[in-house]
């Protein structure tokens, strides 16, 4: 382990770190624990990042967007689709948020960790900059995936995918919170209808 690459090394640290923030919150993932989990010494911490600042900076900003692009991936519906216009992007998106729903429910550990470390970063102003860098690239991911969901469906956005995108990521981050607060599949399950019943409101056959 002592003689693994310095990048090799920041890598397990950002993985081991993320999971230790799943399981136990961002104020939870000690320097010591992160180590421990990634089955380093911590004198080698240093070696790798310059604190866990630095650490936590890297988590935001690479496995976050990460994680996060694979969720919102799941709601673009592809091009083989048997139902194109309105009608089939409505069904992939009913479809898809389906599939979010239930990463939510059989994995909410590494959403529990993107929720965390928001919060952590909002109340902790080294990394507040980093906070806002992670949301401006979660809402690039789901305007991007909007755009290539109307171009397969062969319809187009009444109003910029920029906006829409945001939104997306506000009430998917709200049905998040909604779980990992209650467990509530109802809810969740509302939150999703609305979500889709908006997002047609803004969408029209080309």
């Amino acid at each position: 382990m002592t003689r693994m690459p310095v990048e090799q090394r920041r890598k397990a640290l950002v993985e081991a770190a993320f999971e230790v923030i799943a399981e136990r919150s961002a104020e939870g993932a000690t320097t010591r624990t992160i180590c421990s989990h990634a089955g380093m010494p911590l004198a080698s911490f240093h070696y790798a990042f310059e604190s866990r600042d630095d650490l936590l900076r890297r988590v935001m900003l690479t496995t976050v967007p990460e994680e996060i692009s694979d969720w919102v991936s799941t709601m673009v519906p592809g091009r083989g689709a048997g139902v194109t216009g309105r009608a089939g992007l409505e069904e992939g998106l009913r479809t898809h948020l389906g599939v979010f729903h239930s990463v939510l429910q059989s994995g909410p550990g590494r959403m529990r960790a993107c929720v965390s470390l928001a919060l952590y970063a909002h109340n902790h102003p080294p990394l507040a900059d980093a906070a806002k860098e992670m949301f401006d690239h979660l809402y690039a991911i789901a305007e991007r995936s909007l755009v290539e969901a109307a171009d397969n469906m062969g319809v187009h956005w009444l109003t910029p995918p920029r906006t829409l995108g945001r939104f997306v990521v506000g009430t998917t981050t709200a049905a998040a919170l909604v779980h990992l607060a209650t467990a509530d599949a109802e809810a969740v399950g509302n939150i999703i209808d609305s979500t889709i019943e908006l997002l047609m409101f803004h969408v029209a056959d080309d």
